[in-house]
């Protein structure tokens, strides 16, 4: 879908409801609590598609932050990709403009991170400060993250 098709709000959200059903078969449940709050993302998301071609915006997956000093101190910016949707979607120049200059600004190291689950691997790749590539299993993705 070219970014330039006109979206079918209603279409949209009449599905994000019919997922929002299934969603809330987990009870109270963090899993409940999660998946809601990616369902009312989506529905911005969509939405945002509605406005004139030249609004547009990106998103950053994860803003990884520690206690340090007794204070909230960011650590890393993270683009997550898994192994579908890196074939499907290919990061866009500007997004990763956008993203690199947010991570400049706040002087804190940016990673986008494709995975898979099922197999199990974590491929890393810092775009700031340095420039690397790594592939880690699920232990040492693990470690990596912990020791920010």
């Amino acid at each position: 879908m070219s970014s330039k098709e006109p979206i079918d709000l209603q279409r949209a959200l009449r599905f994000l409801e019919q997922l929002q059903d299934k969603v809330n078969l987990f009870q109270n449940s963090r899993e409940k609590a999660i998946l809601t709050f990616y369902l009312e993302e989506l529905k911005y998301r969509f939405w945002h598609h509605t406005l004139p071609y030249y609004c547009t915006c990106t998103d950053l997956d994860f803003v990884e932050y520690r206690w340090k000093e007794n204070q909230r101190k960011i650590v890393g910016l993270f683009e997550i990709k898994n192994k579908v949707s890196q074939k499907c979607v290919e990061r866009s120049q500007p997004q990763t403009e956008i993203q690199l200059c947010i991570a400049k600004s706040l002087n804190v190291p940016l990673w986008i991170t494709t995975f898979d689950l099922t197999e199990k691997y974590f491929l890393l790749e810092q775009l700031f400060p340095l420039k690397y590539l790594r592939t880690m299993n699920l232990t040492e993705y693990s470690d990596f993250l912990s020791n920010l």
